[in-house]
């Protein structure tokens, strides 16, 4: 199937805040050559208190009876997923979590259970191939769910500052009867970050999807950006009100170069 129609078919289908994809390379079984290819996508609006959402393929065919006999399935309940984030009784089973998995077995002789070709048979070498393929891409769920809890926990540390900071300055310098200093170089100082805050808006009087990110630069020098969006390029979609331009990186990526931002400072891109 490929790693990049996996990836475009499950964002497509289903509406998620990640996506991985992970092809292995082709190998061999009892003389017949195979390849595993397995896709992953994570949040967005996937249910939370259910198991994960599981899509068998063999040969770009779905195999949609038969879930629980099914090699794919087994190669699945086989990982541990909860040092990936996901929720799993003893370490066993199919996880639970706003997730879902796609697993895609080629081969010129496929191996089922029975004629109805409903579910794949037993096989060591399939399931090696499989295991590895799972790894790999909850090692890539893993760095994500990282990287979001470092995110939340550096606006939440924004926010508060932003919060209580402005409070304390106004307090004092009412009591001292002095003007309110620039806070920029005290956030600066404590934050020693680069914060980025996104907004999406839908206008439904316009018929349009209004976003906005905010970068602001809160280290003790100036930086410049390249900052690429990903959105939903097709016939009759296009973007709009885009003042700062930029440019085109490839189908459905955008890109705007940003001059330097100086310490304390902020900029914006919004477009629609």
């Amino acid at each position: 199937i490929e790693d990049l129609l996996i990836k475009k078919g499950l964002e497509k289908a289903i509406d998620s805040r990640y996506a991985a994809t992970v092809t292995r390379a082709p190998t061999v079984s009892q003389g017949n050559p195979f390849q595993v290819e397995v896709g992953l996508v994570f949040g967005g609006d996937l249910p939370s208190d259910g198991s994960v959402e599981v899509l068998r393929f063999a040969n770009r065919v779905p195999l949609m009876y038969q879930q629980g006999g099914c090699l794919l399935t087994k190669g699945i309940e086989s990982i541990d997923w909860r040092r990936y984030g996901l929720e799993q009784t003893g370490g066993k089973g199919v996880p639970k979590g706003p997730a879902a998995i796609l697993v895609h077995l080629a081969s010129t002789n496929v191996q089922f259970t029975s004629e109805a070709k409903e579910a794949v048979s037993e096989n060591e070498e399939v399931l090696d191939e499989l295991r590895r393929a799972l790894f790999e891409v909850g090692r890539g769920l893993q760095g994500h769910r990282k990287r979001i809890g470092q995110r939340e926990k550096s606006r939440e540390k924004f926010d508060l500052i932003n919060k209580i900071l402005p409070e304390i300055a106004s307090k004092s310098s009412s009591m001292l009867g002095r003007p309110e200093p620039d806070l920029s170089p005290i956030i600066t100082k404590i934050m020693n970050a680069v914060f980025c805050e996104e907004e999406v808006i839908w206008d439904a009087k316009e018929k349009l999807a209004r976003c906005s990110i905010k970068i602001y630069n809160y280290t003790a020098r100036a930086r410049a950006y390249t900052i690429i969006v990903k959105w939903p390029e097709r016939d009759g979609v296009a973007l709009v009100e885009n003042e700062r331009g930029g440019r085109k990186e490839t189908l459905g990526l955008w890109a705007w170069r940003l001059d330097a931002i100086n310490p304390g400072g902020m900029t914006e891109i919004s477009f629609a």
